[in-house]
Formats: C-alpha cells, structure tokens, sequence
C-alpha cells in the first residue's frame, strides 16, 4: 500500500481506532481491564507519512494520548497509549493557521497561532548547534486578511465562510464594516467565529477529519514537490512534539532544518544527525513487535517453571546466577525491549534482562558472554537501604561484568514493574525506563552485529511476562 493509498481511510479509521484502543490499552497495561472510552473531546493530528496521533482520548476519566502506526504490511496499529499528566500547549491552540519560515540568521518565525481569541507570532533563536533555544519572544498580532494568508482562504472555503465579509457589500478585502447596531466587525469575523465552535465542540470535528487529512496530504506534497523537505519533516513532526512531555518550543527546536552556511551550502537538519530516537518516538513509530515465547526458553541454571508462553518465574530463593535462555537474532538497528518483572522474596534478590547476547562459552557462569545486561536489584548489605536500584552491566565474557551506569528508584523491587530497554547499537546509546518513566540515557560501546539470543536473569526468586521486542 503506498502512502497516498493510506490517506484515503478517515472514516474507517474512526471507526477501527474505537475498536483498536481496548486492544492497545490491554498490550500497554496488561494487568488493567479495559474502562469506559470517550472520544467526545478527541483530536486527531498527522505525524508522519505512515503515523496518526489521537489527543484527548478519555480512558477511565483519565486523558490518554494514543498513536497509531503503519506495519510494512499497510497495517494499522495501536503502538502506544500513555496517559497526558501535564500539557506543553493550552487544549485549545489552533496551528491550522501556522506558517513558519527560517531567517538567514538562523531563526525561526511562527506566525498566525490562534488561542484565546486572539493571533500571536513570535521567533525562536537557537545557539549554534541548533540544539538549545537561546531566546524567543511572542507577541499579540493582527489577524491575517484572507487575501495574505492562503490558509485562511482555504479554511474559510472548507467552513463555507466568505473569504471577506467585504464581498457582499463591495469593500476591499480587509477592511471594516459597521454593522446596523453600530458595532465594528472585521471581514474575518464569520471565520474566527466558526474556528471557536471548532475548538469548543470535540465532538462535531469529527466530521470534519476527511477533510482536514486531505488537506494536510495535498500541502505535505506540495511542500514535497518544492523541494521543502525540511518544512515536511516539521509539519510532520510538530502535533506529535506537543505532546513529548518537555517544553514545546525545545522539542520544536529539534525539528528545524539548520539555516543556510555562508558558502551557500544547507547544513543538514538537526532530526537527521541526533544521536538516537526518543524513547517516545520509539514507542509511537516501532510498530512491529516480536513477542518471544517464555515457555520455550532453555533453562541454564536456577529453577524456571512457566504458567504460559507469556508467564515464567524462578521459584529457587538460593539461586545466585540463574538463566533462562531466549533464542531471539538481533542486529544493530535500533530495538525497544519490553518486560514486566518483579522479586517477590525478601533481602537480597535481583531480576534483569541480558541483551545482544553472543560468544557464551559458560552459560551458568557471573557474566555471560559478551551482552548488555539490565538490571533491577535490592541488596540491603551492599546499600545500606532498602532502595531498589536500576543497573547496567557490561558482560566481557562469562566471568567479568562491569557496572557502568546505576539509578536509584522511588519502588519496591516485590512490586510489580514494567522496564523499557531502547537499545540502538549504531548510535552507542542505551535508555532506559521503569513505569513508563526514563531513568537514564547512557552512552557506551554496545555490541554490533549479530546478536544470538537474550536471556532472564534472576537472584533469588523472580517472575517475567509479557516480554516483547518493537523495531521498525
């Protein structure tokens, strides 16, 4: 299916997403049951050629936000739901209206946001690596006149609203009237009027959704077809940037193509040279998953007894080195890693996750082979404490591990948590999260190439499910 083919499907999007979302719901939260799903106040955005982001969902009366991906099959799925704790823009901030263009100082101009009744512009300044805001400034402007502002023309003539309220009555486009109670209008009024019941009513933007992604796919070609790449990858990436959960005006920075050099060359843009995916955007745009089976694993030592393909537990409370073996190829594209785990005994335990796993000659001895190892630990001798700490090992051989990285966690190692593992080879960079929540992001030489196998790794006691891998 090509990426115009997956344009053509709103309604049945729609109508899909209602069904999707139970199901993605149950895949992030296993443990939960489905609640009652309101789409009343749901927003609908773009994010990419093969990527829809829904704003506003309402899950249990908690708002969720909840992507959907496209499989290399043209496919749609579920990737990720995550609940909205904090917003970077306020609810209501319309971008229909938005364009934005770069100076040659390297800054940024937005100009025509809507909020609150009223147009705003500004500039946003970078350092010169493009990776930090050095200053911005946004002030209250005049409303854009239809005949300046080529997206008005079209939102006026999508709403059925005149183009200038001057037509009927033979004024100049942006001009005032006075109207027979003697108050002032502007040509713009019908449409400004008609974007606040836009924003007001959730739930009747629905039927405008086939539209508004038409609309969106002809101005992504076209910008396509001018050569605007950089402009693309921007209008692409900004719905999904308002909900990253850091400031927004930072996260845009991250989407800007760098300005022109001096010589007259372009310098590439800064999403092109980062070092490594988020963990958010690799939840939203990994959407094909690898689910590994628990009861076929290879037990190497310790006691491993699985309820399911999706359950296995280490019932030895003396077990120090116990493995449990996962065939699974890995290479060096990047790969998110997914488990939920937890240490149900008392005192010294640990659970954790080798990954990249290959040249094992000893399986049942400290290290194993040449891996990456997560791990999740209590050791109250060791700490002096009773904190559950979040570890990094490199494993050199069968015999030698070092510690590299280490985070102490506000949990209890016999609660249940999920552990996220973003893993990407290429770049040298390893994330990790707990509950959703990033810990650390470290820098070091992970393995290239070939990967045989992961394996679970348990002291004392430990349980696992639901172990998946998500790439692109």
């Amino acid at each position: 299916m090509t990426h115009q083919e997956r344009r053509r499907w709103p309604v049945l999007l729609m109508a899909a997403t209602v069904l999707l979302a139970p199901v993605g719901l149950i895949s992030a939260q296993a443990s939960s049951p489905t609640r009652d799903i309101s789409t009343g106040d749901a927003r609908m955005h773009v994010a990419g050629p093969d990527m829809l982001f829904l704003d506003g969902v309402v899950i249990g009366g908690e708002q969720y936000a909840i992507y959907l991906s496209a499989d290399d099959d043209g496919r749609w799925l579920v990737t990720s739901v995550e609940p909205i704790d904090r917003r970077a823009l306020p609810k209501d901030v319309i971008l229909d209206m938005a364009e934005l263009s770069t100076r040659g100082t390297g800054e940024l101009r937005i100009e025509n946001i809507y909020l609150d009744g009223r147009f705003y512009s500004g500039t946003v300044a970078f350092n010169r690596s493009y990776r930090q805001v050095e200053a911005y400034e946004f002030s209250s402007t005049p409303q854009p006149a239809p005949s300046q502002s080529a997206l008005l023309r079209q939102l006026a003539d999508m709403y059925d609203a005149p183009a200038s309220s001057g037509e009927a009555s033979g004024n100049r486009s942006g001009e005032t009237s006075v109207a027979s109670s003697g108050e002032t209008t502007s040509p713009q009024d019908p449409v400004i009027q008609r974007l606040d019941e836009y924003a007001a009513r959730g739930a009747e933007r629905l039927d405008r959704l086939e539209t508004r992604i038409d609309e969106l796919a002809h101005r992504l070609d076209a910008a396509m077809a001018d050569g605007g790449a950089a402009v693309t990858r921007l209008i692409n990436r900004v719905d999904a940037a308002v909900t990253d959960g850091g400031a927004a005006v930072t996260e845009l920075m991250s989407r800007v193509t760098a300005a022109s050099s001096g010589s007259g060359g372009s310098a590439p843009a800064v999403d092109d040279i980062a070092p490594t995916l988020s963990l958010s955007r690799a939840r939203a745009e990994m959407a094909t998953t690898d689910i590994l089976d628990l009861s076929a694993g290879i037990p190497v030592s310790g006691s491993w007894r699985a309820a399911d393909t999706d359950n296995v537990s280490q019932i030895d409370p003396d077990a120090r080195f116990a493995k449990l073996i996962l065939p699974y190829r890995q290479d060096s594209r990047p790969r998110l890693y997914r488990v939920v785990t937890r240490a149900p005994g008392e005192g010294w335990a640990g659970v954790g996750l080798h990954l990249s796993v290959s040249d094992v000659e000893l399986p049942a001895g400290y290290g194993y082979g040449r891996s990456i190892l997560v791990w999740l630990t209590r050791d109250v001798q060791a700490y002096g404490q009773e904190t559950t700490f979040l570890e990094v090992y490199i494993s050199y051989d069968d015999f030698t591990m070092n510690r590299v990285a280490q985070s102490a966690l506000d949990s209890d190692l016999s609660v249940t948590s999920a552990l996220e593992v973003l893993m990407d080879p290429g770049a040298g960079i390893l994330t990790v999260a707990i509950d959703g929540v990033e810990q650390f992001r470290y820098r070091l030489n992970l393995p290239q190439g070939a990967g045989l196998e992961v394996a679970l790794r348990a002291l004392g006691e430990g349980e696992f499910s639901d172990l998946e891998v998500r790439r692109r």
